[in-house]
């Protein structure tokens, strides 16, 4: 989303503009002598609030000068906002989000950034003709000045190539000279910021329990720039969950967790998440099905629970796969020494759940069924539904009635 600068100038800038326009209204009006103590106050706070009004008049004129030509070449606006606040979303600016492949799309971003100096320019040469014309009086005079001056100023300096104080924004003329000069560049940096909004109406969507358009986020995944990567393959990481697809992205997601120069936190949510997801299918399928695990594809799991671990540390769902994964290389001791957390009943239910599990499957294989059904009541009074609970509870019925058996006299 492209954002195209008010043209504020700086309050240095402004102060200079004050102090002008106050010696034009000491000069020009020649209340200094005839108004008397009373009348001077009385006319100095009149003229004072001409120039704020002014001031923001100027305001509003640069942004209409601005919304008028974007609305004229279809350069598909999104916002306009006119009162400044010392934030990024504060400064005055029309919001545009074009297309990143539309035809002539650098001389139509200088024609919508030009057009709001050249609107001021325009405002004080009209305020200009009218100081000048017959029958205007000295005071007409001076009042008129004040919006030539604050409008030559306003449209002069937004020309200068610099970005603002307060909130980042480039100006008009800095987004001028950076499209002359640097078309394909700028072209990318809108392509990108296309992206990173749609991926926040994404997120959107899935806050609102709808899935996204998973078909867009893998394009994304599989060939968007680095600052998209990372946010597409969290929304795909959750939407194929919730559509039962994550099998079909995993290999693609722990591709992306892997890659260099990816954001450590999104890396480590990535990689955790994958590495629990094939662990609980592993283990699913080592007590339903009686199947083995691949020792090279533990391997792989390994390596990415070990890197999400390497990543983010903190995640209860980061430990508790790792430890999965320890439980199924038969390392339980590892696996149970990584779960023991005093703060654990701060974490949510769901990370509860995950835990206890986890390092009742551990004590499972350890040999001290007793520990591992007070984890399993544990996560039961949870009252959360989960497969891996019910995997580890069949394999504390197996074990335990295997103890049974061998207690009984042959």
């Amino acid at each position: 989303m492209a954002q195209v600068d008010s043209g504020r100038a700086s309050a240095l800038r402004r102060f200079g503009a004050l102090v002008i326009v106050g010696g034009l209204a000491a000069d020009e009006i020649g209340l200094m002598r005839s108004a008397g103590r009373h009348g001077l106050s009385v006319a100095l706070a009149w003229f004072v609030l001409w120039v704020v009004v002014t001031g923001l008049g100027m305001t509003v004129v640069h942004e209409l000068g601005h919304l008028l030509v974007a609305w004229i070449l279809r350069m598909r606006v999104t916002g306009v906002r006119f009162l400044s606040r010392r934030s990024r979303v504060g400064v005055p600016h029309v919001a545009m989000d074009p297309d990143p492949g539309s035809r002539w799309l650098p001389m139509r971003f200088i024609a919508t950034m030009l057009a709001g100096p050249l609107a001021n320019l325009a405002c004080a040469a009209f305020c200009l003709h009218l100081s000048e014309r017959p029958g205007v009086t000295g005071t007409g005079r001076a009042l008129l000045l004040v919006p030539v001056i604050w409008g030559g100023a306003t449209g002069l300096l937004n020309l200068v190539p610099v970005a603002q104080r307060y909130g980042g924004l480039l100006s008009d003329g800095a987004q001028i000279l950076r499209w002359a000069t640097r078309p394909t560049e700028m072209r990318a940096a809108l392509a990108a910021k296309s992206v990173l909004a749609q991926l926040a109406q994404d997120r959107a969507t899935l806050s609102r329990g709808e899935l996204p358009d998973l078909a867009r986020l893998r394009r994304i995944v599989d060939g968007g720039d680095r600052a998209s990567v990372g946010p597409a393959a969290l929304i795909l990481m959750t939407a194929s969950a919730r559509s039962g697809q994550l099998a079909y992205d995993a290999a693609r997601l722990a591709r992306v967790a892997g890659a260099s120069g990816l954001d450590p936190s999104a890396a480590g949510a990535l990689a955790s998440g994958i590495a629990w997801y094939r662990a609980n299918a592993a283990l699913a399928a080592r007590v339903r099905d009686r199947v083995v695990p691949d020792p090279a594809r533990l391997e792989e799991l390994a390596a990415l629970a070990e890197l999400a671990y390497a990543k983010t540390p903190e995640p209860p769902l980061t430990r508790c796969a790792l430890a999965l994964v320890h439980c199924l290389r038969d390392r339980p001791k590892a696996a149970r020494d990584l779960l023991v957390d005093p703060d654990i009943g701060l974490a949510g239910p769901a990370d509860r759940v995950n835990t206890y599990a986890v390092r009742a499957l551990a004590e499972l294989q350890l040999g001290d069924l007793a520990q591992a059904g007070s984890l399993l009541r544990s996560a039961s009074a949870e009252n959360r539904p989960s497969d891996l609970l019910t995997l580890v509870g069949q394999l504390a019925d197996s074990a335990a009635a295997r103890r049974r058996a061998q207690a009984e006299p042959s």
